[in-house]
């Protein structure tokens, strides 16, 4: 460890301080420099990037809900859910199942889009009605320019869950007759994506599902509608339209869809010499699914439209 020297002789017989300790000093005062940081210097390390928001919005039964998009995004990732259809009353037949249909379709921020969840299930005086089918589209529904082609290549309806057929009737409508035989009673039929199913019946037959109009992989595809149920009396099912399941009295209600199903038809039969009813049951809605998407049967789910989406980071 250096000390503070004392005074010395120099050549000439002078005396002067010493410059050790000065020296020593100035040496102490480097090495400590040199060793405390230099804080002032150091830049603060970059943050990184906010990652984007992921929002979603969920809408339930009810028609032309507006939707707008936000800025920034430019996809929508969907998750659309048609409605099952209803048994049919008096201990009828069992109601067809709706479909569930996830997609992601393209957008531009502050496109207006309308959801429609669980809409135009045929109805059923005494049967079940059809299950309403589930939406996104461009337009308002209550526009006159807003027109339903059941073609992929320029109807307005972006992603179609379908809805499924309503179960025939259980009762016979006839006073003093007995409840129809069980066996006879048609059920409704499920909502599907290439092949909806027809509703079954005996007597009166059920309501067909609608069908593409050609093959499967030609992507300018048109759908249409399903035929009512056939009856062996003059009490035919009605057909389904674009976006709507055909009505009945006795037959269960088409299910709703792209392209909807036919209602199911009554029919009066005299087994063994009582008169017994046997309608039939509703067809099932067309789906439509996005390039990508896909499709099942629901189970147990409520009819709804899930819209999830990514807001970039500002």
């Amino acid at each position: 460890m250096l000390g503070r020297a004392g005074p010395f002789i120099d050549w000439r017989g002078n005396t002067r301080k010493s410059t050790v300790g000065r020296t020593a000093g100035r040496a102490t005062f480097l090495v400590t420099c040199a060793l405390v940081p230099a804080v002032g210097l150091v830049l603060p390390a970059a943050s990184s990037a906010s990652a984007a928001e992921t929002r979603s919005k969920t809408f339930t039964k009810g028609a032309n809900q507006p939707f707008t998009v936000p800025e920034g995004v430019t996809s929508l990732d969907i998750t659309a859910i048609g409605e099952s259809g209803r048994p049919g009353k008096y201990g009828g037949g069992a109601g067809g199942k709706g479909g569930v249909v996830t997609g992601t379709i393209p957008v531009k921020p502050g496109d207006v889009l309308y959801v429609n969840v669980a809409t135009g299930g045929g109805k059923s005086v005494d049967g079940g009605d059809g299950g309403g089918s589930s939406d996104i589209r461009t337009c308002d529904s209550t526009k006159s320019d807003c027109t339903l082609s059941a073609s992929s290549t320029n109807d307005p309806r972006l992603i179609v869950a379908g809805g499924g057929g309503g179960g025939a009737s259980g009762m016979s409508w006839l006073p003093g007759f007995p409840d129809l035989d069980k066996a006879l009673i048609g059920s409704g039929g499920n909502a599907d994506v290439m092949l909806p199913v027809d509703g079954t019946g005996i007597g009166g037959t059920g309501g067909k599902a609608p069908r593409r109009t050609v093959s499967w992989t030609d992507p300018n595809w048109k759908a249409t509608p399903g035929a009512g149920g056939r009856g062996c009396t003059n009490d035919a099912g009605d057909a389904g339209g674009l976006g709507f399941g055909g009505s009945s009295d006795d037959g269960g209600g088409g299910g709703s869809g792209f392209a909807g199903g036919g209602s199911g038809s009554s029919c009066a039969s005299w087994p063994n010499g009582v008169v017994e009813l046997a309608p039939g049951g509703g067809g099932g809605g067309l789906h439509r699914v996005p390039d990508g998407g896909t499709s099942r049967l629901a189970d147990g789910e409520q009819p709804e439209v899930r819209i999830s989406f990514s807001v970039p980071a500002p």
